[in-house]
């Protein structure tokens, strides 16, 4: 059973989100949140990362056999996935043109992307944007030999011509 926390829309965003691809501007859009992508992409982003809709998924996940070992197995699956690739070469042998096919695998990488950018997501992994207003206070004092660090380092990319002093 859900969490009390949880809306009815979130309910079905949680529904949706797991029942498609991952993917959650479609699960916002299908769970009945409007907006233009670029408002169901926040919505998705705050929703995965709200700690009851985390644990929720957790659970369902779980419920289903869906451990973080099992997921871990089907991310690298994922991560080593490989397309099929067929190149034509066309030569010149004896005054005819003759093309040649050659078949191979190579890394799939919008796959892996997506796998990795899924497993992040499931897990939580990315960190919550915080918006903040006002002044932050933060002392830092550099230390003798790490002001003469930056000073030289400046000087460097002065001889080498990329900053400009003058």
């Amino acid at each position: 059973m859900p969490a009390k926390k949880l809306t009815e829309k979130e309910i079905r965003f949680i529904y949706f989100y797991m029942s498609g691809n991952g993917n959650g501007v479609e699960a916002a859009r299908l769970a009945g949140y409007k907006g233009n992508r670029h408002t169901l992409e926040q919505i998705a982003y705050t929703k995965l990362r709200k700690r009851d809709i985390i644990d929720e998924i957790t659970r369902l996940r779980n419920e289903a056999g869906i451990t973080p070992e099992h997921a871990a197995m089907r991310h690298k699956e994922l991560m080593d996935a490989e397309s099929v690739v067929v190149r034509y070469t066309e030569k010149k042998v004896k005054g005819r043109t003759v093309t040649t096919e050659s078949i191979h695998k190579e890394p799939d990488k919008r796959i892996r992307a997506t796998a990795l950018d899924m497993y992040y997501k499931l897990e939580a992994k990315y960190k919550q944007k915080v918006e903040h207003s006002g002044k932050i206070e933060h002392e830092h004092h550099l230390e003798k030999d790490e002001i003469g660090g930056i000073f030289e380092n400046i000087r460097k990319a002065s001889r080498l011509g990329i900053l400009n002093l003058n």
